[in-house]
């Protein structure tokens, strides 16, 4: 797709009031007609790229975000959130059941912390923390 922003404006003439105008408001229909196009063609074809770091992702509910290098997935009080909290210099992994309790998350020594009331099935086999 060729790009549509091919108008040079051209210099305005004040001593001709009524011309001015005229012109003024054609370069500001070009403009709005540029915008239009803009808005109504941003798609996941033409954007490749988006910083998480100026842009937060959500979906309709609000509860799936994706900002700042960090991914963060909700459903009531389950939550998944992984990713580097640049803000606290840290690595964030929690898991939380549906009480709000963390399950799974890595510790401030960045070590895996398994709560005790969690089951996993790791390999055909399962494992209780109780």
């Amino acid at each position: 797709m060729g790009a549509i922003f091919n108008t040079p404006q051209r210099a305005i003439n004040f001593d001709n009031p009524q011309q001015a105008l005229k012109q003024i408001y054609s370069e500001l229909r070009a403009m709005q007609d540029q915008l239009e196009f803009t808005l109504q063609n941003l798609d996941s074809t033409n954007i490749t790229e988006i910083s998480t770091a100026q842009t937060k992702i959500i979906d309709g509910s609000g509860e799936n975000v994706l900002q700042d290098g960090q991914i963060q997935l909700t459903s009531g009080n389950l939550s998944f959130r992984a990713g580097y909290d640049s803000s606290a210099n840290i690595f964030r992994f929690e898991v939380t059941d549906n009480t709000g309790t963390k399950v799974l998350y890595l510790n401030s020594s960045g070590e895996l912390v398994i709560s005790k009331n969690v089951t996993l099935s790791i390999d055909g086999g399962t494992w209780a923390g109780v």
